[in-house]
């Protein structure tokens, strides 16, 4: 796994580059590179929504000039409501339906934690190649969520149930 410090972690370096798709789940994603400890302890962090409307105009803002969009103007559950909105309207889906079992089938606590990461690797391994940084990034992002979960509330499980049904949608 690449450090924190790498530019694909770098919200400032990818938001540089011109913003596909693919992109601006990178730069939602990497945008908890600015996220305070303060940002990291909300609670409900991920599972409370942000204002509907401030929550899709933000998602908007990323087909137009994302370079003048400027994350610490929005409050945390808008961006992570707009982070949540762009998976769910991807055509195709961060986890394609054909792994979706797959990845479930990893997470099987009846069995020894090195072949539940062996399957887990397995999986990422299957990804589609344009999936994968993405993939990451939000893995990243949501294993820092769970370090401040005695704060946050959002443990692993949380995520789980939150993000199984998006990735997936």
């Amino acid at each position: 796994m690449l450090p924190h410090s790498s530019k694909l972690y770098d919200i400032h370096f990818i938001s540089s580059h011109l913003i596909s798709s693919h992109l601006v789940s990178s730069r939602l994603v990497s945008s908890h590179h600015s996220f305070s400890t303060t940002v990291l302890d909300e609670p409900g962090l991920f599972r409370l929504s942000g204002v509907k409307n401030e929550v899709i105009a933000l998602h908007n803002k990323f087909d137009q000039d994302v370079d003048d969009i400027d994350l610490s103007e929005f409050p945390i559950h808008v961006i992570t409501g707009a982070l949540k909105h762009h998976l769910r309207e991807q055509t195709n889906p961060l986890v394609p339906f054909h792994l979706y079992n797959s990845f479930m089938d990893a997470y099987d606590k009846e069995e020894s934690e090195e072949l539940r990461l062996e399957k887990l690797c397995n999986c990422i391994d299957r990804l589609p190649p344009e999936n994968k940084p993405i993939f990451g990034r939000l893995w990243v992002l949501l294993g820092a969520v769970v370090d401040h979960a005695d704060k946050n509330k959002m443990t692993a499980n949380h995520l789980g149930y939150i993000f199984s049904t998006i990735l997936s949608h």
